[in-house]
C-alpha cells in the first residue's frame, strides 16, 4: 500500500516495504532495522546495510547490495529488489499460518480454562460406571405441582417428597408404619 502514496520517494516506498516484510515475517535477525521517511543520505546507507545484512541472515535466495536499493544515478535496481521482496512476502505469509495456529491454540486454551461447552460439563473426568451409579440413584420428578398460598411448611415438605415419588403414611392412620419410599425419614 505504500507504493501508492504519491508524496513518498522511491526509496521510501521500497525501504518502507523491505522493513515491514522483514519485521513482519517473524524471523529473529539481530540487526536494527529502524525505518524513518524522508531520510538523510547517511541514515539511508545504514539502512540499506541493515536490510542486506537481514537478508542474508534470513537465507534469501537473491543477494542484494546496499546500492541496489539506494538508488542514486541510475536508479534501484527493482528486478533484484522484486525477487527479494517477493520471497519476503512468501515468508510473512508462512509465518502468518504459524501465528494464526499459534493464537486459536492459546485461545482455545484460554477459554477452557474458565469455560466449558455444554458437550464437556456433564462427565469430565468421570468414570462411566461411577456415572452409571450417579444416574441410577438421581432424583426424578414425576409429578409437578402447582402454588397454593397459605400452606404450612410440613404440607410444603410432603408435597414436595410426593413430587419426587416418595411414599409415607400418615402418623396415626390403621396400619401406619414408617415411611414406605425409604427416603422420607432419612
Amino acid at each position: 500500500f505504500r507504493a501508492r502514496i504519491n508524496t513518498l520517494s522511491e526509496f521510501d516506498k521500497v525501504v518502507g516495504g523491505l522493513c515491514w516484510c522483514l519485521v513482519s515475517s517473524g524471523e529473529v535477525v539481530d540487526v536494527d532495522i529502524l525505518f524513518q521517511e524522508n531520510s538523510t543520505t547517511g541514515q539511508k546507507i545504514a539502512l540499506s546495510e541493515s536490510i542486506v545484512n537481514a537478508l542474508k541472515k534470513m537465507g534469501c535466495p537473491t543477494i542484494l547490495q546496499p546500492h541496489q536499493i539506494q538508488g542514486g544515478i541510475g536508479g534501484s535496481d527493482y528486478p533484484a529488489i522484486h525477487q527479494a521482496m517477493v520471497w519476503l512476502v512468501k515468508k510473512y505469509f508462512e509465518r502468518r499460518g504459524e501465528r494464526e495456529e499459534q493464537l486459536r491454540a492459546f485461545s482455545t486454551f484460554q477459554f477452557s480454562k474458565n469455560y466449558q461447552l455444554p458437550t464437556e460439563v456433564g462427565h469430565q473426568g468421570v468414570s462411566d460406571s461411577f456415572s452409571r451409579v450417579l444416574s441410577l440413584n438421581k432424583a426424578t420428578r414425576l409429578f409437578k405441582r402447582k402454588e397454593a398460598l397459605g400452606e404450612s411448611e410440613e404440607t410444603r415438605v410432603r408435597s414436595c417428597l410426593l413430587e419426587y415419588g416418595e411414599t409415607f403414611s400418615v402418623p396415626g392412620a390403621a396400619g401406619a408404619t414408617s415411611a414406605a419410599g425409604g427416603a422420607a425419614g432419612a
